[in-house]
């Protein structure tokens, strides 16, 4: 993600809500494979940088993924209120 959507205060207030990782691609042969199974650029290569939001579970899509939000979301604004749409359809079942 771009610091435009990274620091905004709504988009940070909204991430609280999700566990957000970053993975290990070309660091871990497994976190690769897993990570090109949800977003393959044009050139079929593994991509640096992939953003997408899935469920709880990673087994379901729930966002389109690409490069970056900027591809999906207006703005940051716009990231925020879909992150809270989304997070409001899987309440949490105990507090961390």
């Amino acid at each position: 993600m771009d610091r435009s959507f990274l620091f905004d205060q709504q988009v940070v207030e909204a991430s609280r809500k999700f566990v957000c990782i970053r993975m290990a691609t070309y660091e871990n042969k497994a976190e690769a494979e897993f990570t090109t199974s949800i977003y393959r650029s044009r050139s079929g290569q593994l991509e640096n940088t992939v953003f997408v939001i899935m469920s709880p579970d990673a087994k379901k899509k729930l966002t389109r993924a690409g490069r970056s939000p900027r591809h999906y979301y207006r703005d940051a604004a716009d990231l925020a209120s879909a992150m809270a749409r989304i997070a409001s359809e899987y309440p949490a079942t105990k507090d961390s």
